[in-house]
């Protein structure tokens, strides 16, 4: 057990390295190993959440079982016991397995189906609070990106262009291959909401460390065409990857640097152009009330003026 004073000084090194200016899986790495310096542990799995869905996305992970990862997602998705969703709820957002299932592993769906078979005595998990970056220029289209999966979350079909899009999604090690874990997510989480587990929509939107956002969506083939079932006997699952849209980066903008309702709407309302009379008709607002909300806006942000705010908030280049 890790002293006081080393608990103390491993915080203060994350909280260094939180204000650092590091990409998002370089801090990952940088601050699990303080923790492991502290905190006894053998694996882990880190990911980014959707700050609307909670879908993971961008997931960093060091588990034995990465053979079943597939199973290990969808098994984590169709689980309450402790289940990111649940945890955010409590306080303090965190939970030891054993606890949630009165001491009996067994109670947890994970613990039956996969990780029981590696080994592993417990499992710690903890629910924070992320910021998003600004959306930069998009990458050069490669074509749809669509990706078909059966109840066990395998891949059966692809297009041509899914494989470049997962190799920036997950950047693979060298003689590796991706492993398409955001699609696992989306796919297990549409499974979720079919049983009834969690009501998040299927989807979810992630920042790549090159510069721009994605969106991840998964769904069921139509009904009313035919389609290949699988061993679940439902439709296949269907998962598309596209860049996020100009509304969703304007929300995730919003939503990283705490912008109110109306600072969103005003945001919305320059993006398309308008002026400050025609934002202050629209929303009902006096002249220099617009003013007040941009002023608001421009020092939650850091941002000098309008152009800065748009090119940050919409990803393209001043």
């Amino acid at each position: 057990m890790a002293s006081t004073w080393a608990r103390t000084r491993a915080l203060e090194r994350v909280v260094a390295l939180g204000v650092a200016g590091l990409e998002d899986r370089d801090l990952r790495r940088r601050v699990l190993a303080v923790l492991g310096e502290v905190i006894g542990f053998d694996a882990y799995v880190w990911l980014l959440t959707d700050p609307v869905t909670a879908v993971g996305a961008a997931p960093l992970a060091q588990v034995p079982c990465m053979t079943e990862l597939p199973a290990l997602i969808k098994a984590k998705y169709a689980t309450t016991v402790n289940r990111w969703t649940a945890l955010q709820g409590q306080v303090p957002p965190a939970g030891l397995l054993s606890v949630a299932a009165a001491g009996d592993l067994a109670r947890s769906r994970v613990w039956r189906e996969v990780i029981s078979r590696y080994g592993i005595g417990d499992v710690a998990s903890v629910v924070f609070s992320d910021q998003y970056e600004p959306a930069t220029p998009s990458r050069h289209d490669t074509g749809p990106v669509v990706l078909t999966l059966g109840d066990d979350l395998r891949i059966t079909s692809r297009t041509a262009a899914s494989q470049a899009w997962l190799d920036v999604l997950l950047p693979p090690g060298p003689d590796e291959q991706a492993v398409p874990a955001s699609v696992y997510n989306v796919a297990a989480q549409l499974l979720a909401a079919e049983e009834g587990i969690d009501h998040h929509p299927a989807y979810a939107r992630t920042h790549l460390a090159g510069g721009f956002w994605l969106t991840l969506r998964a769904a069921r083939l139509s009904s009313g065409q035919k389609r290949p079932t699988y061993a679940g006997g439902g439709a296949a699952i269907v998962v598309s990857i596209e860049e996020t849209s100009a509304a969703d980066r304007l929300d995730l903008f919003s939503r990283a640097f705490g912008l109110t309702a109306r600072e969103h709407e005003l945001l919305s309302l320059l993006a398309t152009g308008s002026d400050t009379r025609a934002m202050a008709r629209q929303m009902s607002l006096s002249e220099l009330t617009v003013q007040d909300h941009l002023k608001s806006i421009f020092t939650k942000t850091g941002a000098r003026d309008r152009v800065t705010v748009l090119s940050r908030s919409l990803g393209t280049r001043r």
